[in-house]
Parts: C-alpha cells; sequence; structure tokens
C-alpha cells in the first residue's frame, strides 16, 4: 500500500505522527471489527461473541472488539437490532457525551446532522433514552440505511430528516447539541478502502475544507445559547481538523472544550495552530481502530434570527393524539399520537417540538415507531414495531431455530412444528423479535419487509 507522498508531507509536525510506524501500520493491515450493544435489548457479547475473543472498547460503555469478523448477515442478533457494528474510533463520541451531559436523563434535543448509516445517531439515542433525536442525512441514496437501521434499533424518540444543512438555518435555537461528523477526503479509512488512496489529492482537501466551513456556517443558528457542537472527521489531514477548530473559534463565540482522556488510550491530543483549540486525534498505530478526529464546542451567544434560504411553504401536518392499540403495549413514556393520517409511538414530552418540526419544511422520513394499519377489522402491525420493545404481552410468539430463524429472514417460506391459533405472531429466535408471521389453517406467511432480508445466497 503506497501513501502518496505530498499526503505524507501535509502530516508532517502532526502531534502523534509517526511517520515510520503510521506507514507500517498501513502496509500491515490487519482489519478491527467491533460491535456497540443496544443496551434496550438483551445480548451478553461475552457470550454471543465467545469464540470470537470479545474485549471492551474502553471509551465507550457497551463497545467491544471482536478479534475475529462474524458473518453479520446471518446473525439473527444484528438482523434484531441488538447491537450495531461500528468502527471503534466513532465510538468516543461517547466518552464526550459522558463529560458535556453526565446526566443521561436530562431531556436534551440533538441533531445528527450527517446520520447515515446510523452509528452516531444509534449511539446518541442510547445515550439520551429521553432526549429528541433528529438524524438527518443529505444524500437520497444514503437515507433508506439509515431509516433501516434506525428502526432495528426500536426507538422511539427519533425523527428521521433528509435535508440539506441549509435548511435547518431557520430553525433557530432549537438544539441542545449538534453533531457534525463532516464530509471529508476520507483519508483515515485508506486501510479500509485502498482504492481512495488513488483518488487522493490536495485540492480534493481543500474543497471539503470549504464544504466544511459551509456546513457549519449553515446549521450554526439552529444550536441554543450553552449548546455544544460535536466537529468530527474520518481525515488526517489538518485542514479538515485543526484548521476548520481555528474556523469555527475565529468566526463564533465559543469555547473550546477539553476533553479528559486517559494515557493508556493513546488518544493524541491536538491544539490548533493560530487559536489552541482541542481535537482529539486517532490514528492506527497507536489506537485499535481508524483514523479519525473529533472536537467539542461550547456556544456563547445566540446568533441573530436566520433569513431562511427556503421559500417553500409549511406542510399541513397535525399531530393528535390516538387511543390504545392491541398490539402495543401500555407506557407512561411512550405514547401513540397520529401523524399525517398514521399512528406511530413517540417518546411522550416532546409533543411540541415534533408539530414544531413537522410544521417545517424539512423533508421527514421517519417519525418515531410506526405501529401499523387497518383494514376493515384486521390489523396489520408494522415492522417497526416488531424490531421494538413496544409489542404487548399477549401477542402471539412463535419460538423457531437459528435454520428457521434464517430462512425467515431471506424471506422464505417455512413450517413450525406445531397448530397455532390463526392471525399476527411476533416470530422470535431466542430473545431475538425477527418480524411478522400471520398464522393461517396450514402455514405462516413471511410478513418480513423486502428491503429487510438476507440477499447473500451463502450457508
Amino acid at each position: 500500500m503506497l501513501l502518496p507522498p505530498q499526503f505524507i508531507d501535509s502530516l508532517q509536525g502532526l502531534p502523534g505522527f509517526n511517520e515510520v510506524e503510521f506507514i507500517r501500520a498501513h502496509q500491515t493491515y490487519k482489519p478491527t471489527t467491533a460491535i456497540r450493544l443496544n443496551s434496550e435489548k438483551k445480548c451478553d457479547a461475552g457470550k454471543h461473541f465467545s469464540e470470537y475473543t470479545c474485549t471492551p472498547v474502553p471509551w465507550c460503555a457497551g463497545g467491544y472488539y471482536l478479534h475475529q469478523r462474524p458473518d453479520f448477515f446471518l446473525d439473527t442478533y444484528w438482523h434484531g437490532g441488538h447491537y450495531y457494528v461500528q468502527e471503534p474510533s466513532s465510538m468516543f463520541l461517547w466518552h464526550i457525551l459522558c463529560q458535556i451531559f453526565p446526566n443521561k436523563q436530562v431531556p436534551v434535543t440533538v441533531l445528527d446532522l450527517c446520520a447515515a448509516p446510523g452509528g452516531k445517531s444509534t449511539l446518541l439515542i442510547d445515550y439520551f433514552r429521553k432526549g429528541f433525536i433528529v438524524a438527518n442525512e443529505t444524500i437520497k441514496s444514503r437515507t433508506p440505511v439509515l431509516v433501516e437501521n434506525i428502526a432495528r434499533w426500536g426507538a422511539s424518540n427519533v425523527l428521521v430528516t433528509q435535508n440539506d444543512p441549509a435548511h435547518f438555518s431557520n430553525i433557530s435555537a432549537f438544539f441542545d447539541l449538534i453533531v457534525i461528523d463532516a464530509p471529508c477526503s476520507g483519508s483515515g479509512l485508506f486501510r479500509k478502502d485502498p482504492n481512495a488512496i488513488k483518488h487522493w489529492r490536495m485540492e480534493g482537501v481543500v474543497m471539503c475544507h470549504r464544504r466544511q466551513k459551509r456546513i457549519i456556517a449553515d446549521v450554526w443558528n439552529s444550536l441554543k445559547k450553552d449548546g455544544y457542537a460535536i466537529y468530527a472527521t474520518c481525515s488526517f489531514s489538518p485542514e479538515e481538523n485543526e484548521q476548520i477548530v481555528d474556523d469555527i473559534i475565529e468566526h463564533y463565540d465559543v469555547d473550546s472544550v477539553k476533553i479528559p482522556c486517559i494515557h493508556e488510550w493513546q488518544v493524541v491530543e491536538s491544539l490548533s495552530p493560530i487559536h489552541q483549540g482541542y481535537g482529539y486525534r486517532f490514528y492506527p498505530h497507536r489506537c485499535l481502530g481508524e483514523g479519525f478526529f473529533i472536537a467539542v464546542f461550547k456556544k456563547n451567544t445566540v446568533q441573530k434570527q436566520a433569513i431562511s434560504v427556503l421559500s417553500i411553504k409549511h406542510k399541513k401536518n397535525n399531530l393528535t393524539h390516538g387511543g390504545n392499540n392491541p398490539f402495543v403495549k401500555e407506557s407512561q413514556d411512550v405514547g401513540i399520537i397520529n401523524v399525517a393520517g398514521t399512528d406511530v409511538l413517540f417518546l411522550s414530552g416532546w409533543e411540541n417540538q415534533l408539530q414544531m418540526l413537522l410544521k417545517s419544511s424539512l423533508c421527514i422520513k421517519k417519525v418515531g415507531i410506526q405501529i401499523g394499519s387497518w383494514k376493515q377489522d384486521d390489523f396489520n402491525p408494522t415492522h417497526d414495531l416488531a424490531l421494538s420493545t413496544m409489542v404487548h404481552e399477549q401477542i402471539l410468539r412463535i419460538n423457531v431455530s437459528k435454520a428457521q430463524a434464517i430462512q425467515f429472514l431471506r424471506k422464505e417460506g417455512f413450517v413450525v412444528d406445531q397448530k397455532y391459533p390463526q392471525g399476527f405472531a411476533l416470530m422470535m429466535h431466542e430473545t431475538v423479535q425477527l418480524g411478522w408471521g400471520k398464522v393461517l389453517a396450514n402455514r405462516v406467511n413471511n410478513y418480513l419487509p423486502t428491503s429487510y432480508r438476507i440477499v447473500s445466497r451463502a450457508r
């Protein structure tokens, strides 16, 4: 793996950079696999991944390194949203949240601005179980996988949107936290994608630098006074990291936030050259994982109300409270509300904020947990509901073998070993909720959505 000389030259003098060790780490690449558990669903990582030598990621509760890579697409626990496969460097976000929001029960509004495929969004959901999370993706082709991963996580406090950052500029002082995992030149992932090395150019780094500045400017007005902005890239280039830190300090009234790190983690603290703002670098020759940079800022003042760049009229979107549903268990924390004719489950207490965003010009792709629809006297529950923890205890559950579970996840037909009452049943493997089956007189119909099926034919 030959790294561009101009790229290596651009890193000289950076804190923690060692050219010999850095190049060796790229030439002797051994993939690092890590997972992060869903705290709302049962999965004993040590037991479930016992054959893969499971050890904790030190800066993230529920994060684990796996010293071999399983076939996740044949693991029912992955399909059921019991864990997420995530780059361990990115999990450092959890440690940052512990420092700036030590009380996880405080209700906060959070925007994950560049959210697909959903790693940071699911981490934010897990940390802020009482919060209101907006997971936004700009690129249309990336939005479906974000929606599916949010659905697997089974959260009722999430709104998924598909918008350019500029579309948030007229939503003034709404968010307590904005996470900007900015589009970048991607040099931190060269080991995973060697083909990207061929396309690396310093001109591309400069272009990313300008785009990153624009994204921050577009969204800054939507951050509250005393709110936090977290900026991150998977690039090593100082133009996309420390120089952006200097630019934020230069143009906005902020405090750069120092994050304490344990020496054994080998995370490198880096100061921006002009304003000495704090940033944190992850190098593959120091940490078990890929390249990553992250910085934290606290906003001190409220900007003037921005003039909206949009001319779209507000959508009519009435939000009303629904009644009970026989498929949904009762909860004081989660309520049934009707959004544009569809019943959804959403975390109670956020109705006003949800209404505000629904009436904005944002492009909404998913609200909470969709419940289902009625056809005359029959109710058809959604896969969203099947993947949540909100299914009523009295709903029939059918436990199947691992082989039957894989058949179900391939959207194949199968028979069950005994006779069950006719109607919808939640298909289960061990503690994993797989989806809905409908029991008929002589078979069980598979209601798994096509987009969720296993497409590989490997057995």
